[in-house]
């Protein structure tokens, strides 16, 4: 299942908008042509879109907005998970997207599941994880576009049987914040994170796992 094409095409609209020419989207200053390896320009790790000549135009860049596209860049790109420096925190971001998941679920369109329904947390939350397996093609390595790294499928490429099963265990952990046994708000996810955005990129990455009608409902 391949992300809904609308959802993919609002993610590359909000996200950064690569130029025909290869310019540091910081100084604006084009790479040369036919460049030698030290003055090739490096992408975003994150979006894998806006390139830089330095390490210097790229923190500039990111203070001066880019912190804030920079996320659909990488989910469009289906990176976001890859990015970050634990499993634990993609673990984190899966399992809070889906409980935001649920709770606009249930308030705001009115289809109860999972702990709303008193169901195993853990049942619902793996129809959640099998949705998005069915985006990554296994047969299939990520390619390099462009100097860019793309893959199928929104979860990260170390994800696996075992991976999937460790993360269970972490939403199931009553100590860890992102316990899929209590339900969680906007509001909670905001001060958590001390993210005011970050309900927004979580209800993004639900989105690119689901689509637009939850759970085919």
């Amino acid at each position: 299942m391949a992300p809904n094409e609308d959802l993919k095409n609002i993610l590359i609209f909000l996200g950064p908008t690569p130029g025909k020419d290869r310019k540091c989207a910081g100084c604006k200053k084009a790479e040369p042509k036919n460049p030698k390896p030290e003055q090739a320009f490096k992408h975003c790790s994150r979006c894998m879109e806006s390139v830089y000549c330095s390490r210097s135009c790229q923190k500039a860049d990111w203070k001066a907005g880019h912190k804030h596209t920079c996320i659909f860049g990488a989910l469009a790109n289906n990176v976001y998970l890859d990015t970050f420096s634990s499993q634990e925190e993609a673990f984190d971001q899966l399992i809070d997207a889906y409980r935001l998941r649920v709770e606009d679920d249930f308030k705001l369109r009115n289809v109860p599941h999972g702990i709303y329904i008193r169901d195993n947390p853990v049942r619902d939350f793996r129809i959640f994880l099998k949705l998005a397996e069915k985006q990554m093609k296994l047969t299939q390595p990520a390619k390099k576009v462009d100097g860019a790294v793309k893959k199928a499928g929104i979860l990260p490429s170390w994800w696996s049987r075992e991976k999937r099963k460790e993360c269970e265990k972490q939403g199931m952990d009553r100590e860890n914040w992102s316990c899929l046994r209590r339900k969680v708000k906007k509001e909670h996810i905001e001060e958590h994170y001390k993210d005011p955005f970050m309900p927004m990129k979580l209800r993004i990455l639900a989105e690119v796992v689901v689509g637009f009608d939850a759970l085919g409902r």
